[in-house]
């Protein structure tokens, strides 16, 4: 059956490419749907919540004690604090300094700019080759037309991960030009990988919505 798959799905691009000839108000074009992906250093994302947790609950014992003081003189103590509310009150200022340096650093994690040694697959337009140091919050992954599934290799560090997508093909006229679109598109599997995020995983998921988070 899906070799049938195939043989049609040529025959309607050899077609319409040769209509694209004798008319040239019908082009072939985008021949490769594409799903979005960002990568997330778990491990980075995880130490960074864990010491932001561990800040807040500090600047919360700190200010309990303030609010402590505040109760005893309230109440008719005495005693001299003022050199009590100036510790706790520096204390309070470095650790808000400290919570917003590990937001904006949570922050940058979450916007998922990372080095990628290489991304390589078979796409519509044959293998794809992300080069050394290529730096972006979002890569492009093609989606081979050739097939309902696709695969990619990802190197990230000298260490190696997989995922794989599994789609519909639709081709499909939009005002001149043709497009090969991917639907019902499914998350196959992945390894290396601590986990994938896709929340387009369903049963109407389109290549120009689909965008998937991959955590490593």
């Amino acid at each position: 059956m899906k070799k049938v798959t195939d043989i049609i799905l040529i025959s309607i691009i050899a077609t319409l490419a040769f209509i694209s000839c004798e008319d040239n108000t019908l082009e072939i074009q985008g021949l490769s749907p594409k799903i979005k992906a960002k990568f997330i250093n778990n491990d980075s994302l995880q130490g960074v919540l864990l010491t932001i947790q561990a800040n807040n609950q500090e600047l919360t014992n700190v200010r309990d004690s303030i609010t402590e003081l505040d109760a005893l003189i309230a109440g008719g103590d005495q005693t001299d604090y003022a050199a009590n509310f100036e510790s706790l009150n520096t204390q309070e200022d470095s650790l808000l300094d400290v919570r917003q340096f590990l937001n904006q650093l949570r922050n940058v994690i979450l916007n998922g700019e990372i080095y990628i040694q290489k991304i390589a697959g078979t796409g519509g337009d044959g293998e794809v080759i992300y080069e050394i140091g290529d730096s972006l919050q979002v890569f492009d992954l093609p989606l081979n037309i050739n097939s309902s599934n696709s695969e990619f290799l990802i190197t990230i560090e000298d260490t190696e991960y997989g995922i794989a997508f599994t789609y519909d093909r639709d081709t499909v006229v939009k005002e001149g030009s043709v497009v090969i679109e991917a639907n019902n598109i499914k998350l196959l599997n992945f390894s290396g990988l601590d986990s994938v995020s896709f929340p387009c995983d369903t049963l109407n998921c389109k290549s120009f919505e689909a965008r998937a988070t991959l955590y490593f």
